[in-house]
């Protein structure tokens, strides 16, 4: 089938630097709020909806990972890694060694590789032929929502527990909203499959040779955007009007709404990888936690100059 070459131009490597860049600035004003240099609203907010680009990128390019790599194994293994060490981060900004009485940065912060980690081990388990192992695909998704309910609990209706750094790092980071995105995006996917399916009669040779084209590409990310529009709308319903006792305590959905921003760049994706190596991908991996921790320390530094 010709291709009508859609204009796709944003690699793999591209869309993880917006999304890292797009995650600093988020947590640069978590920091500058947490050491009462912003006060909420007006730059804070500003700061804040930039930084929701980040979140749905990071678990579209987990599912487009997952999918493609070579070895799921190992993938798996670094996510957990990951998840372990910025456990320990959690930990170290957390500890009542650093109790100097500011709002504490990363309390009921959650960590975001325990939400990488436990969609992935959705999508594996639910991807084995064994039908058994493929129903434990339930076990991860009933960690977050477990989690999330904890969490929520936790901030907004029980008191606070001096204990609480010891498990801040267990948290999923974005609960519902990341376990949404990432059946979204597969609800996208599913959707345009089936949409190809029925244009192109089912017939397997067509078909095989249209997903190998960038309309095909174009047409998986219009649906993931289109997804998120959706996603949207519903997270801004909840935050106004689901009259959820102390909601925003627990999670802004409101501004949640921006992940729609994130979509706008992945409508651009064009499926390839752009610069990869493995000295980058330990690069992008090793980012995460050696920019909370170089924040938080230039933040602790000034507080006592």
């Amino acid at each position: 089938m010709e291709d009508n070459k859609k204009k796709i131009y944003l690699s793999n490597f591209v869309l993880k630097i917006i999304a890292i860049i797009s995650m600093t600035i988020d947590h640069l004003a978590v920091f500058l709020y947490s050491f009462n240099y912003i006060n909420d609203g007006g730059l804070y907010d500003f700061l804040r909806v930039i930084g929701r680009i980040a979140l749905p990128i990071f678990i579209f390019l987990l599912i487009e990972g997952l999918r493609n790599t070579k070895n799921i194994h190992k993938y798996m293994l670094r996510l957990g890694i990951m998840a372990a060490l910025i456990y320990i981060a959690i930990l170290f900004i957390n500890s009542p060694l650093f109790n100097i009485g500011i709002n504490a940065p990363l309390d009921r912060f959650g960590n975001i590789f325990i939400d990488l980690f436990m969609l992935a081990l959705t999508y594996y388990l639910f991807t084995r032929k064994n039908k058994i192992i493929k129903t434990l695909s339930i076990l991860p998704i009933l960690y977050i929502i477990g989690m999330s309910l904890v969490k929520y609990f936790s901030i907004s209706l029980i008191p606070f527990n001096q204990f609480h750094y010891l498990y801040d790092g267990l948290y999923p980071q974005y609960d519902f909203i990341s376990l949404t995105i990432f059946l979204g995006i597969f609800l996208g996917y599913f959707l345009t499959d089936k949409y190809v399916n029925y244009v192109l009669k089912n017939d397997k040779t067509i078909i095989e040779n249209y997903k190998k084209t960038s309309s095909y590409q174009f047409n998986k990310n219009a649906s993931v955007l289109l997804v998120f529009i959706i996603l949207s709308v519903i997270y801004y319903l909840i935050g106004k009007y689901s009259g959820i006792p102390n909601l925003n305590a627990y999670m802004n959905y409101e501004i949640e709404t921006y992940i729609v921003l994130g979509g706008l760049f992945i409508l651009f994706y064009s499926g390839k990888l752009g610069l990869n190596n493995k000295y980058i991908q330990g690069a992008f991996y090793l980012y995460y936690p050696l920019h909370i921790v170089i924040i938080f320390l230039i933040f602790l530094v000034i507080s006592y100059i």
